[in-house]
């Protein structure tokens, strides 16, 4: 296996372990939150943070329902509607890259769903994209 650089950081067989710290959607749209996720990562070692990039309308229906885990009683809120609530703008991206930086962690996200995510993140320089896929049930 050949080793690969993320930025200055050579990743390989006998290199030292790269550890991401996964943020994802768990600062739940405030970025406040995800500044404090930034911080306990780079406090606990982590080289890395990796948050997502997406818009909901192209990863979601406008009539997909919650997941069960997600749904509450009464709530009329569709899925795509809260996962608006999670995305990340491009200033936000720029925002959380710099607050990286200051902290020494690299950003990383996961672009989902359509180009304009990946471009966004190519438009920042980010070192790796992780590729997802989304299950067909929440396409439905």
């Amino acid at each position: 296996m050949k080793s690969i650089f993320l930025e200055e950081r050579e990743i390989g067989k006998g290199k030292p372990v790269f550890f991401i710290a996964e943020a994802g959607s768990n600062f739940n749209g405030n970025m406040e939150t995800a500044k404090k996720l930034i911080e306990k990562a780079a406090w606990a070692g982590a080289d890395a943070i990796k948050f997502q990039t997406f818009k909901a309308e192209k990863v979601i229906t406008a009539t997909a329902k919650k997941p069960a885990y997600q749904a509450n009683k009464g709530d009329k809120e569709t899925f795509q509607e809260s996962l608006k609530k999670f995305e990340i703008s491009t200033q936000e991206h720029k925002e959380l890259q710099d607050y990286c930086k200051q902290k020494g962690i690299m950003f990383l996200s996961t672009p989902h769903g359509q180009e304009e995510s990946v471009e966004v993140l190519e438009a920042l320089k980010i070192p790796a994209f992780f590729a997802t896929f989304c299950s067909s049930e929440l396409k439905q």
